[in-house]
This record gives C-alpha cells, structure tokens and sequence, in this order.
C-alpha cells in the first residue's frame, strides 16, 4: 500500500510553518511534518520518499545547506526536491543554497501568485521524479513497478499490470484467475 506523500519542514527551530507552505499543503491535503535533526529527515525520506523537502532559509549557521549538500551526496535521496524558503533575498545566501543543491528558493521578492505557482511547479516535478515505490526502492519508478529480477545474467522489471492500467485488483484476479500471470 502506497502512503500518501509527506511535505517535510526542516530548521524552523520552533517556529510555526509559514503560512504560504501550510495553506498550499493544506489545499492539496498533504501532510506536514516539522523535523528539528538532520538525521530524522534522512532516515524518513530514505523510508518512504516524501513529497518534498523545505528549509529554513534564515536559519544560521550551515545545519541546513550542509543537510540539503550531504541528501544531494546520494542517489537515492537526491531525487527528493528541496525548497529553501527565506524571508529575505540575498544574493551569496541563494548561491550557497543552489551550491548546496536547492532546487528552488523562495523570498519576498517573489509575490504570492508566483510563489504559489513555484509550489505547483515543484509538486509536478516531485511526482515525475520520486515515484518510488516503496518496496522496491527504485528511485524514478512509478508505482506499478514491483522489482528486478534476474533471469540468467539479464535483469527484467516486474510489474503489477492491475496498477499500471487501473483495474481493480478483484477485478483483475476474476479475469486472469487466481495464478498470477506473467509476461517476458
């Protein structure tokens, strides 16, 4: 079973959500975490990837562009997209965070209709890239693909048509039979 994607909020230090990420999140019904350790964000995205991840931006020190740096490091965490929000646009601070790996930084330079559209923007590229589906853990796979096997040296992907194409499961096993089925 697929769990609904999470927006995850790192280094708000307890501070609340801005309102811009909590009423998108909200309008989308997507759930917000807020995690305060650089190590409870990795471990959540690598058990289940979230929708996306957003940073403090005015937070000091380096906590988070060395966490955004260090998730970016790794192939399967980096498929994960970052948004570093900031209540002010400085310019060396915006090239830290693209150095970093941010994929997107918002500021008050930005008015609220384009903020919001910079939210769905990345939404869209969220679902294209981390569609990963939890058990296999193959980072860009849609959620029908099952796994990799190896069939004498050559790897073949294993997918679960009912998903792919929509049918429900019963629906599915009535008409092929209880015997899954398989296709090479």
């Amino acid at each position: 079973m697929r769990i609904r994607p999470t927006i995850l909020v790192f280094g708000l230090a307890g501070k609340p959500v801005p309102d811009l990420v909590q009423q998108w999140a909200t309008e989308k019904e997507f759930p917000v975490e807020i995690l305060d350790r650089p190590d409870e964000v990795e471990s959540i995205i690598l058990r289940g990837h979230p929708c996306f991840l957003v940073v403090d931006g005015d937070a000091p020190g380096s906590q988070g562009p060395d966490l955004v740096r260090h998730l970016k490091s790794d192939s399967f965490t980096a498929i994960v997209p970052t948004l570093v929000l900031a209540t002010q646009h400085h310019p060396e601070r915006m090239r830290q965070w693209f150095a970093a790996g941010a994929e997107e930084i918002l500021t008050e330079v930005f008015p609220p209709e384009e903020q919001r559209a910079r939210l769905d923007a990345l939404l869209v590229r969220s679902q294209r890239d981390v569609s990963v589906h939890p058990s296999t853990r193959l980072p860009g796979a849609p959620e029908w693909v099952r796994g990799l096997i190896n069939l004498r040296g050559t790897l073949v992907t294993v997918i679960d048509l009912a998903v792919r194409f929509g049918s429900d499961q019963r629906t599915a096993n009535n008409e092929v039979g209880a015997m899954p089925a398989g296709i090479i």
